[in-house]
């Protein structure tokens, strides 16, 4: 299947689109839960360096979005995909995109395209990277030497509301769009009718998780013990009242 750029991506997705080809927004934050078409949209703007924190989980995750996109953009004659090393190359232009881990930040310093510079750095997975001073020394390492650029940030919201990708989204800051969205905008077809069943049935049985997990909010604070636990006086009559006591130590 073949499709235009305005068939392949999620209805939602057309203001960011549209911010794009402005050029008012140079950093994008797409944050959304399961099945959001996130990834899906960012995967079609092909330009650069791709990273996840962790190499190994490259190539059945990232890597085979973009392989995805490039079909349904009927560019499968037109692209080459490689996995040693693992990158996609423009056959026309000899332009190429990067997939990399991030393990070792410091390494990415000495990358440099064959021709010209990197113009697009996408962060699949953001909120597994080490946080924004992270996040600001590999885009300095990698945008470097050209006037437009783009920064992609697609991201699962953790549950910890102190989380540093959380934060960002209460305060993108100067130059960044926020994008929030959710399976509910998504087309039936693409997903599927399991994905929407499956969804409903935890909406049903534990609605705080649908929300974290679907709806992509973050509903706690992710390193507690105990998640739904009040922390307040307990009267001396309540105490006396009580029949059973348990005790818990955690490390």
């Amino acid at each position: 299947m073949i499709c235009k750029l305005s068939q392949c991506i999620g209805r939602s997705f057309e203001p960011v689109h549209r911010a794009i080809r402005g050029g008012d927004y140079h950093t994008f934050l797409l944050a959304g839960g399961r099945g959001s078409l996130k990834s899906s949209f960012a995967s079609m703007d092909i330009h650069g360096v791709v990273l996840r924190k962790v190499e190994k989980t490259l190539r059945r995750s990232v890597f085979a979005q973009y392989q995805w996109a490039a079909e349904m953009l009927g560019l499968g004659e037109q692209v080459r995909f490689t996995v040693s090393p693992m990158e996609m190359e423009d056959l026309p232009t000899g332009q190429r995109l990067l997939f990399l881990g991030a393990e070792d930040p410091g390494a990415l310093k000495s990358l440099k395209p064959p021709f010209g510079y990197f113009g697009l750095i996408h962060f699949e997975e953001w909120d597994q990277f080490g946080g924004e001073k992270e996040t600001r020394s590999i885009r300095q390492s990698v945008l470097r030497g050209g006037d437009s650029t783009w920064c992609f940030m697609t991201f699962n919201p953790p549950l910890d509301r102190n989380h540093f990708a959380n934060r960002a989204m209460i305060s993108p800051g100067q130059g960044r769009y926020l994008h929030r969205s959710s399976y509910l905008e998504a087309p039936r077809s693409w997903l599927g009718e399991q994905f929407f069943a499956d969804a409903e049935a935890l909406r049903a049985a534990d609605e705080e998780s649908w929300r974290h997990e679907y709806l992509g909010e973050a509903v706690g604070y992710g390193a507690n013990v105990f998640p739904r636990a009040r922390v307040e006086a307990v009267p001396e009559s309540v105490r006396r009242s009580l029949e059973v006591f348990r005790y818990g130590v955690d490390w």
